[in-house]
């Protein structure tokens, strides 16, 4: 994979990464007694298995699975900048083990069959090793004491983040499996102001209100323009100011950073257009701070020319100075489902997606090097099998910061599964219709 190909990625995945907040299957003490045993019995057994000499167990296409422990042997490669070491990509072959808990309907859905249902997930066991000519050995388990959570089968994403997902996932998409519907639709040529409610033009700039929401609409329109200049101008570049953003990994500390991060997007997108809901928006004022929230939603045209819709919710708090209100505070975040703006520009699911946010610790012995990702690195494939099989791809685009002794020692650029099969499968009881859930469920 090509520099320029993987940061595009990684732009993509800096949007979606609001997604984290899924949630995975039942943890331990969630568990029954059998089956926290039987997964403890498989653990220990892969500790001294021949993993070369396991025979594949086949697995069928669109087929929803009961709940189970399935351990995959792997070949994947992950990319890792080492301060004042170098860059390396290096190939990683072992085994993962992964819990699928009974499907169940997916929100909006009333039948569990496949395309209509998911499975919570859970990393419950890894083990990893590769060899680079740089860094030496390298060996990758799961992080102790974190739970890597996900969700596998029809997932509830905003349209947008479908589209963004989509559009990352594209390089590793068998030719004619779906994804987005190619279509030639055109942005819509009505000028910005022309689309913004009239409860949204500022009527009397001079007062505090007027002067606000001169702000918020002048940000929305920058964006609309796809505009970054316009858009950091009402934004603090104080770097003690913070700014969260769902699509955000972390919070962003200055307008700059948050601002650079969030118009990374444009690249991919031919148009998109901020609108506020009517009536939506709610001011406060006092002296020289205010805050503000609204609601609205994005109209977004990519640039093979899909469109598709996505509905968002933004809170600020503002700062006046001699130039106006500036932006000290933000909150964005995307809400549920969109659905198309247009008919001619719709999104096709595909069969089945699975997320999975993995927590490691990734060890090389001959740099002295024992690291933890700073936070869960998410996984993305589209899959025909539960667990996804041969070559089926599941690609990380967050670079993710791995940390020792306190400090960043080191970045995990990239990662791509390249192949996997199940070599060993035990049958777990799960959750049952009816019984308690995991809390964020």
């Amino acid at each position: 994979m090509n520099k320029q190909k993987r940061g595009s990625m990684t732009i993509l995945f800096l949007l979606i990464a609001g997604l984290m907040c899924w949630t995975g299957s039942a943890s331990a003490q969630d568990r029954t007694p059998n089956d926290q045993q039987r997964i403890s019995a498989l653990l220990a057994e892969m500790k001294t298995a021949d993993l070369a000499s396991l025979q594949t167990i086949s697995v069928q296409p669109f087929t929803l699975p009961t709940a189970s422990v399935d351990v995959m042997r792997v070949k994947l490669e992950e990319t890792y900048d080492v301060k004042g070491i170098g860059t390396d990509t290096v190939q990683l072959y072992g085994w993962i083990a992964v819990t699928h808990d009974n499907p169940r309907a997916a929100k909006g859905e009333t039948e569990v069959r496949w395309g209509t249902a998911s499975s919570q997930t859970q990393f419950v066991g890894m083990d990893l090793n590769g060899d680079s000519k740089i860094f030496g050995p390298v060996h990758v388990e799961l992080s102790p004491g974190v739970r890597s959570i996900g969700e596998v089968g029809k997932l509830d994403l905003s349209l947008v983040d479908r589209m963004l997902v989509n559009i990352a996932y594209m390089p590793y998409r068998p030719a004619g499996s779906g994804g987005i519907v190619a279509s030639a639709v055109q942005p819509d040529p009505l000028p910005y102001a022309q689309v913004v409610p009239a409860a949204f033009v500022p009527q009397a700039v001079k007062s505090g209100d007027a002067g606000v929401k001169q702000t918020l609409l002048a940000v929305l329109s920058a964006i609309s323009d796809k505009n970054a200049a316009g858009i950091l101008k009402y934004y603090s570049k104080n770097t003690d100011n913070t700014f969260f953003n769902g699509s955000l990994p972390s919070p962003a500390k200055g307008g700059e950073e948050y601002v650079g991060e969030l118009t990374k997007m444009f690249a991919n997108l031919q148009s998109i257009r901020a609108i506020p809901d009517d009536q939506s928006i709610h001011i406060k004022v006092s002296g020289n701070l205010a805050s503000a929230s609204l609601t609205g939603h994005n109209d977004v045209v990519d640039n093979d020319g899909n469109r598709g819709t996505g509905s968002w919710a933004w809170t600020v708090q503002l700062e006046k100075e001699k130039s106006g209100w500036t932006i000290t505070h933000d909150q964005l975040t995307f809400a549920g489902a969109g659905e198309a703006a247009q008919d001619s520009g719709k999104m096709k699911r595909p069969a089945a997606a699975c997320i999975a946010n993995a927590s490691v610790s990734i060890n090389m012995p001959k740099l002295n090097l024992h690291m933890q990702t700073e936070r869960p690195v998410m996984w993305y494939s589209e899959v025909e099998t539960i667990p996804p099989v041969g070559y089926t791809a599941s690609v990380s685009f967050t670079p993710t910061p791995l940390m020792a002794d306190g400090r960043q020692a080191a970045t995990l650029t990239s990662g791509v599964v390249k192949f996997r099969e199940v070599v060993r499968k035990v049958q777990l009881q799960g959750t049952q219709p009816g019984e308690k859930m995991l809390a964020n469920r």
